[in-house]
């Protein structure tokens, strides 16, 4: 019996080829895009991780130090191509704290992704970027981040734009005195010549004088009269005064409690001083007009003869000028308070970093205060001070006190940097002309 036996032939053969190599084309197709999609999916995310250190750090120097893109050499220009590891840029070069003395970074011993931090190393040997800095507006910066890279398969790219406030301006501030001027001169007839029946403008007119120059006496009286009477003012300075004995009692045991009143007391302080400066922005030009017509001709030979009525308006305005001082002065203390080490550990470096920040400002103001000649010396020795603490911790820290210090010998470049300190200046120098000027009519 023949026996049925079946094979191939060469058509189904070759067929079976065709196909399997149709097959094995799309796989290998595959697989190749799968490694790309794999490579473009790791380098970029590195590029996101590296964008988004960069633009944290660029906000935290902002946030210190309105300068900052001056300081770290993009404002107006472009430092291009520092590579990430190795500690090529100062971006990169205080990561992390490997080597004694410890919470001191130094760049060139540690900080920085050295060969021996793997896969770090590995990933971004090859990574670069760039930044270049901008104003776009008044107040406002863009930073642009270009990151770079290299691999198996080509080169590759990711671009990233954020905004910053950037620099120092002239804060803008309404000092338009807002007043009743009816209440106003029924206050003044009162005060002055201790009338109730007659308007300001019949009194001057019989009794002599010049009816501006009392009037605005008078507004002065006013103003002060209503500060000093308000429920801000009252209420602040009788929380001032519970906060003080409380910080007595709690003295002799720092803890939270105590860190608290001391937040409060530098909070309710600095407050009175911004409220008692606000007045005397607004008055001092009318004070400076009354300090040039305070003779008997403006006044009257009556009025000129209670001398003493005027004086009081004076020294309710000095009471302005002194408790701007005061408060400030003790709003400083109080931050200072707060950053000793026992009191310090209650509050969170955060909270201490806005205080350092806040006593860098006050202590500038200070430093050109016409009352104070040691604020400069002291603003130098806080400085050094703070420096030394963030020396190999916070970068941005250090960079904006040297900043500081290098332009504070200069009043030009730092009235020039910070144009409201100049303004402040001015006027504290006015103020100071205005205190001489009471004692001595006193």
């Amino acid at each position: 019996m023949k026996k049925n036996i079946q094979a191939f032939t060469l058509m189904e053969i070759m067929f079976g080829i065709l196909i399997f190599s149709v097959i094995a084309t799309f796989y290998i197709n595959f697989v190749q895009t799968g490694k790309r999609e794999l490579h473009f999916t790791s380098e970029h995310f590195n590029a996101l991780l590296v964008s988004q250190k960069l633009s944290e750090d660029i906000s935290q120097e902002i946030q210190t130090n309105p300068y900052g893109f001056e300081t770290l050499g993009i404002e107006s220009s472009t430092i291009s191509n520092f590579g990430i590891v190795d500690g090529n840029s100062i971006f990169f070069s205080f990561l992390h704290d490997t080597k004694a003395p410890w919470f001191n970074i130094d760049p060139a011993i540690d900080g920085k992704i050295g060969s021996d931090i793997q896969p770090l190393y590995s990933q971004f040997r090859n990574t670069t970027f760039s930044l270049k800095g901008q104003k776009v507006s008044t107040g406002i910066s863009r930073a642009e981040v270009s990151i770079n890279w290299k691999n198996a398969i080509g080169k590759g790219n990711y671009d990233i734009a954020c905004l910053f406030p950037s620099s120092s301006v002239l804060k803008q501030v309404d000092l338009e005195l807002k007043y009743n001027q009816a209440d106003m001169e029924k206050e003044t007839a009162i005060v002055f010549y201790n009338e109730t029946e007659k308007t300001l403008s019949q009194l001057v007119a019989e009794k002599g004088g010049n009816y501006d120059t009392i009037k605005k006496l008078g507004v002065v009286h006013g103003i002060c009269k209503s500060y000093f009477n308000s429920s801000f003012f009252t209420q602040t300075m009788a929380e001032i005064k519970d906060l003080e004995n409380k910080r007595k009692i709690a003295a002799s045991n720092p803890n939270a409690e105590l860190a608290s009143i001391c937040e409060s007391l530098g909070r309710g302080f600095y407050e009175i001083a911004k409220s008692s400066f606000q007045l005397i922005c607004a008055l001092q030009p009318i004070m400076d007009e009354i300090k040039s017509n305070f003779n008997v001709s403006h006044f009257g030979s009556q009025l000129w003869y209670y001398k003493n009525r005027l004086q009081g308006v004076l020294l309710e305005y000095k009471q302005l000028h002194s408790n701007f001082n005061s408060a400030l002065y003790w709003s400083k203390i109080n931050c200072e308070n707060l950053l000793q080490s026992d009191i310090s550990r209650n509050i969170g470096t955060k909270r201490q970093y806005r205080h350092i920040l806040r006593l860098i400002d006050i202590n500038k103001i200070f430093a050109v205060h016409p009352d104070f000649p040691s604020g400069k010396a002291e603003f130098k020795a806080f400085a050094e001070n703070i420096r030394k603490i963030c020396d190999g911790r916070n970068p941005s820290m250090t960079r904006y006190l040297k900043q500081e210090t290098s332009w504070i010998d200069n009043q030009s470049v730092l009235f020039n940097k910070y144009p409201t300190l100049g303004k402040v200046h001015e006027l504290l120098v006015r103020l100071k002309s205005t205190d001489d000027f009471i004692n001595s009519s006193l």
